[in-house]
């Protein structure tokens, strides 16, 4: 199945080298034209071999979709161009995935073969056509399934998409993180995504020379991948040079037109002796408060006046905006003025330098856009007396939080509860935490809600 995300997996394959007339899309006729692709179903799923580079042998698929052939919409980038244009893009997604996964199981999917399948984020939380739910349910119990996501994906809607995935984990399918190094952004959001598969950009094989900033891409990966044991993939491998700068980057995995162009399946499929791995499903942080969460980690707190309180903040939002690489920032904020002072105030000031920015509170609007999540907090909740701040990125980690005892100081100066820690572990549970707050509710395949949304 290929979405949006697919366009740059197109943009290295059949269609980099063949266009077709743009002057065969108009927009009038385009829309008629998906239309009926759309009610008729009149999609093709192509599939291109992912190999493992140690025994050649072929370990999984990724399903990659195709319009019907010979018109201009047979390119994935226009079909779902053209979906975008129509608002369509939830229906043509869910499409292109049952039709991948019929097609995998049609032929004799299994015996530890893989399917690679992209998700769009606008998919979440969204029930799928009727006519689908059934291929979909069929596919979750005979199916070994890894779902891509791409960087685009994760900056634009990070809380809905993380939380979804938790959701397919639980089913025993995997997750790929697709077009890592595209932007170094999305390096803050791989330890929430967790990914079994960290499938490397493309230019990554095609520079002749990287870059500092590529360096620490590749250096941010492996460490995540030596730290969680993910398998890292290389795509666009197309000689045996690319081959061997595959091997140098660390990957154990690749596909590109060396191993095979996308294509039908084979009519005969080899069960591989092995399977890509996947990582297992960790527990999700479940405790009331970030405040839980620190002292965890950190048992040792201390009692300091606010105006210290206050300079620890501007201590971290400061590394925060000064990082290099672009952080997340999640918080947290009472209703009342605290060391942090309003989330408008300081979550403004770090949005500019953030990959993504989100915050919980009492008397928060909830307002979703893209790289910007805020949630109301229930005033009920333990954690809603809590000041919280948190920051990650790939080489970078520290966290906060403060609140009222209730105590005054010697000169009658308001006293807060405060612990900070860099432990990237625990900013990492913090920052989980405070994610899954801004968590919208989740649909399954047969549109029941899985999980009320968390407050």
């Amino acid at each position: 199945m290929t979405s949006t995300a697919d366009i740059g997996a197109l943009a290295r394959s059949d269609a980099k080298r063949t266009r077709a007339p743009l002057q065969a899309a108009m927009p009038y006729s385009r829309a008629r034209h998906f239309d009926r692709i759309l009610r008729q179903r009149a999609i093709t799923t192509v599939y291109q071999p992912i190999v493992d580079l140690e025994s050649r042998e072929v370990l999984a698929y990724e399903a990659l979709t195709r319009g019907p052939a010979g018109t201009a919409l047979e390119r994935p980038d226009l079909l779902f161009a053209t979906a975008r244009d129509c608002g369509m893009v939830r229906e043509l997604d869910w499409v292109c995935r049952a039709k991948a996964m019929e097609t995998a199981m049609r032929a004799g999917f299994g015996g530890g073969l893989t399917l690679f399948v992209n998700v769009e984020p606008d998919v979440v939380a969204t029930r799928a056509p009727e006519d689908l739910i059934l291929t979909l349910k069929n596919a979750e119990r005979d199916l070994r399934v890894v779902l891509e996501v791409t960087e685009r994906a994760l900056l634009e809607r990070p809380a809905e998409l993380i939380h979804w995935l938790s959701w397919a984990r639980e089913r025993w399918w995997g997750v790929a993180l697709d077009d890592v190094g595209a932007t170094s952004e999305s390096l803050a959001l791989m330890p929430f995504v967790n990914p079994d598969v960290i499938k490397l950009d493309f230019r990554f094989i095609r520079q002749p020379t990287l870059t500092a900033e590529d360096l620490r891409v590749i250096e941010a990966v492996r460490e995540h991948a030596g730290r969680t044991g993910a398998t890292v993939l290389a795509e666009g491998i197309e000689t045996a040079k690319d081959l061997q700068r595959a091997r140098d980057l660390g990957a154990t995995l690749a596909q590109g037109w060396f191993f095979g162009r996308p294509g039908a399946l084979p009519q005969h499929l080899r069960a591989p002796k092995a399977s890509v791995p996947l990582l297992p499903a960790g527990e999700p942080e479940r405790s009331s408060g970030p405040w839980e969460v620190l002292t965890r980690y950190v048992p040792d707190h201390q009692s300091l006046p606010e105006a210290h309180a206050r300079r620890l903040f501007a201590k971290i939002e400061q590394g925060a905006i000064l990082s290099r690489e672009a952080p997340l920032v999640l918080g947290s904020f009472p209703g009342t003025p605290g060391p942090w002072g309003t989330p408008e105030e300081r979550l403004g000031r770090l949005r500019p330098a953030a990959a993504f920015c989100g915050a919980v509170g009492v008397g928060l609007d909830d307002v979703v856009t893209p790289r910007w999540h805020t949630t109301r907090l229930a005033g009920s909740e333990e954690m809603a007396d809590e000041w919280s701040l948190a920051v990650i990125a790939p080489h970078h980690a520290e966290a906060i939080v403060a609140y009222d005892a209730g105590d005054r100081g010697p000169r009658g100066e308001r006293l807060l509860d405060v612990v900070t820690t860099s432990n990237r572990q625990a900013v990492s549970r913090v920052a989980e935490l405070l994610m899954r707050k801004l968590a919208v509710p989740v649909v399954g395949v047969d549109g029941r809600l899985l999980e009320q949304p968390v407050r």
